[in-house]
């Protein structure tokens, strides 16, 4: 049993590394949608960043720097990203590529993650159904056992899904120039 569980914590611990993103990352990311050319959409247009909502993490590409934050607000003339605590507007005519973060996760394991749920809240139901000896009033253990059979399988698949889950950079806004040197 104590090589199970050490197999189980070390590949925890190895796993979340490998996932991170990092200014490597995204830097090999944008010099291979650079060379690829034609492979991504070139979006002509503001619509997608007009989409945006307030606090959606975004990173934001120019010539001279890449800023990371929380997307604050678009006019005629500014991108306005909260970054650090601090605001920075970004000319538009400076932009070059505007990406917005999203969490991908796989449906599987939450199906899988429910599924474990809902043995497990089963079986701690049935526990709770087992020990208590109630004569008048079980509503307390009534709403344990009910909690349990429904609250664990939301929990395994949200669990499952999150834990499969990885921040990916999707590209909204790629000028012209930017993508063909």
């Amino acid at each position: 049993m104590r090589k199970f569980c050490a197999t189980g914590i070390i590949t925890l611990l190895l796993v979340h590394p490998l996932l991170a993103e990092g200014p490597i990352a995204r830097s090999a990311g944008r010099e291979a949608v650079r060379l690829a050319g034609e492979s991504v959409p070139i979006l002509n247009n503001w619509r997608a960043v007009q989409l945006l909502e307030p606090g959606s993490t975004i990173v934001v590409t120019t010539a001279d720097a890449t800023v990371v934050g929380e997307f604050v607000s678009l006019d005629g003339s500014a991108v306005t990203v909260a970054s650090h605590g601090a605001t920075k507007s970004i000319t538009v005519g400076d932009v070059q590529m505007i990406e917005k973060r999203v969490r991908r996760g796989s449906a599987l394991a939450a199906v899988f993650g429910a599924f474990g749920g809902l043995w497990l809240g089963g079986a701690v139901a049935f526990g709770i159904a087992e020990s208590s000896r109630c004569s008048r009033s079980c509503g307390a253990e009534q709403l344990a056992a009910w909690s349990a059979m429904i609250g664990i399988p939301i929990a395994g698949g949200y669990g499952a899904w999150r834990a499969s889950s990885r921040l990916t950079e999707e590209v909204i806004y790629l000028r012209h120039s930017a993508a063909r040197p």
